[in-house]
């Protein structure tokens, strides 16, 4: 009876794979008496098969609808042992052999043992989280009919991942609230571009309030995760891709975005004069507000200074964005957008005009207070970051005459105003004759300041070194003597260097942190083999402690070494002592 109640009870839970008769006759033949496993069919399907038992948790997601549908699909079992037969047709338990995993193919009826590092050469990656691992893969799953994939195995593919904007407008109480989405489309597939099931996802990244009472409110950068039935409807088409795969396409279907009789009305029919410049959802959406708060950007977009338009439009999405110092709102036209006449812009080509930006726009006001004409090459001369605080410095017909002289160098325009305000710098701490024209506008540029640079180079690494061994002189008390070991401070730079270079390390790069009064390197020499590189230390005079011991290459040191830190316990008693005794003595 109770064998009964329990072969009815897995009746009712296993269902799942079907096995051609004849493996199943094969199956009974081998069975005895002694077999410690039972071979049950139902209905065409069973559980057992080859001493492996698989239950309803094996079946995929949506293994119903695709029974329903009539869609192929297959699943390889990773299988963790093996039965096999012993001489007597008993099934054993074998565990496979080192490094190597077992499947099971369903399709073929057939279980096959394979080298684990070979299938994993294949390269096929899975995410888990933020944990990323490699996972098994069917070995025949390029050249087999059927599609079969590894038990739980997810691949992913960075190619197979699709992100797109979607945009429209819903109505209120208050008015229309436009909503704009990022939908990342996330298709599992091996290296080899198989494409299945798409896994949707939706982030409302902008949100913005056109209210009743003629006043607009904007949220941005959203982080809140929205379900596909969250403000907008998805229609799902499944496509057949290769060996029979499908994926999932989404489109859209947006809400109502009919804008009669709200704040927005109006202002949607200008798409039309647009010419097809702004195409995309959502910059036509944000365009909007940006209408409403400045009406001269229509004009702006009329006389084709798109980058200017866009990089505005940009600017309500962007909250650290300063656009709002350099554009005001309201403005009605272009006068008032540029804030300047507008005439002065007619040298540029309709190119030119396009690939401004609205960076440009303080610059090109402060050129026409100087009187300067706005040309291309002028303008990518200024757009240098040092341009505000070199124009501080002149007058405005010094800096006619500066970016005369610029725009006549063989220097990249992007380049020669950093260069020449390098160079400018670099004359004045050199105390040149700024009075001088030769000084102030040298016939070559680059060369000069190539000169300038190796000057304060010079009268740079003059001054380091004075201070360095100024610093050093500090340290002579700190030389010390035990048994066969000498220690004492680096002396000069010169010293560094070569001290550096004897013993393998980065130590010539701390020349201003000693002259800073942050560190002090000091060389330990074995008197046996004074040569011989033995220990280099770095010690901090504000925690009076030793912050590396290093020998040759960074290697060996205190902890490796008893004898050199026997030695550095008593060189740092013995500081400490001597400081003890200077108080004294100065009390």
């Amino acid at each position: 009876m109770e064998r009964n109640a329990r072969v009815c009870e897995r009746k009712r839970t296993f269902q799942y794979l079907y096995v051609r008769s004849r493996i199943c006759e094969k199956i009974h033949q081998r069975t005895s008496r002694h077999d410690r496993t039972e071979i049950r069919e139902f209905g065409g399907f069973h559980m057992i098969f080859e001493g492996y038992e698989f239950d309803a948790s094996y079946r995929p997601a949506d293994y119903e609808s695709r029974i329903r549908e009539g869609m192929p699909f297959g699943v390889a079992f990773y299988l963790d042992q093996k039965y096999v037969f012993d001489e007597n047709d008993i099934f054993l338990l074998e565990s496979p052999k080192k490094d190597g995993i077992v499947i099971y193919c369903p399709q073929h009826g057939k279980i096959f043992e394979e080298d684990k590092k070979a299938l994993m050469s294949q390269g096929c990656g899975c995410h888990a989280g933020n944990v990323s691992r490699m996972q098994d893969v069917c070995p025949y799953e390029r050249t087999c009919a059927q599609s079969c994939y590894l038990k739980n195995a997810v691949y992913e593919h960075k190619d197979l991942i699709r992100k797109s904007d979607i945009a429209f407008y819903q109505r209120t109480k208050q008015g229309i609230v436009l909503r704009a989405f990022r939908v990342a489309f996330d298709f599992s597939g091996e290296k080899y571009e198989l494409r299945r099931d798409g896994e949707m996802s939706e982030t409302e990244w902008l949100r913005i309030f056109y209210n009743a009472n003629r006043t607009t409110a904007i949220y941005s950068r959203l982080k809140s995760n929205y379900n596909p039935y969250s403000g907008c409807t998805t229609i799902t088409e499944r496509q057949w891709r290769k060996k029979k795969l499908f994926q999932r396409i989404a489109d859209f279907n947006l809400l109502e975005q009919e804008t009669k009789g709200t704040l927005l009305e109006g202002y949607t029919k200008y798409f039309e004069l647009s010419q097809g410049y702004i195409t995309d959802e959502v910059l036509q959406a944000i365009l909007l507000l940006a209408l409403f708060d400045t009406p001269a950007l229509k004009e702006v977009i009329k006389a084709g200074y798109y980058g200017i338009a866009k990089d505005y439009i940009f600017s309500f999405t962007d909250e650290g964005s300063n656009f709002g110092k350099i554009i005001k709102k309201r403005c009605r036209t272009l006068k008032d957008f540029f804030e300047i006449e507008i005439s002065k812009l007619d040298a540029l080509t309709e190119e030119e005009k396009a690939s401004l930006k609205t960076t440009d726009i303080p610059i090109i006001r402060r050129l026409v207070k100087a009187d300067v004409g706005i040309t291309r090459d002028k303008l990518e001369i200024c757009r240098n970051h040092h341009f505000n605080e070199f124009a501080d410095r002149c007058d405005a017909e010094r800096l006619r005459r500066t970016l005369k002289y610029l725009n006549r160098q063989e220097i990249a325009k992007c380049n020669v105003l950093g260069d020449y305000f390098d160079y400018i710098e670099q004359a004045e701490r050199l105390h040149l004759n700024m009075a001088d024209e030769q000084v102030l506008y040298p016939k070559d540029l680059s060369r000069a300041h190539s000169r300038t640079s190796s000057l304060v180079q010079y009268e740079t690494a003059k001054e380091l070194c004075a201070k360095f061994e100024e610093k050093a002189s500090e340290y002579q008390s700190y030389c010390f003597r035990q048994r066969n070991i000498s220690l004492r401070p680096i002396r000069t730079i010169a010293e560094l260097k070569y001290y550096a270079t004897l013993f393998s390390n980065c130590s010539a790069g701390y020349a201003d942190r000693i002259v800073a009064g942050n560190s002090m390197i000091f060389v330990a020499v074995d008197r046996r083999q004074p040569k011989k590189p033995f220990y280099m230390l770095e010690y901090n005079p504000h925690t009076e402690r030793i912050v590396q011991c290093r020998g040759y290459d960074n290697k060996g040191g205190r902890d490796s070494d008893p004898q050199i830190a026997s030695f550095c316990e008593q060189w740092l008693s013995f500081i400490k002592e001597r400081k003890q005794i200077r108080v004294k003595i100065a009390g």
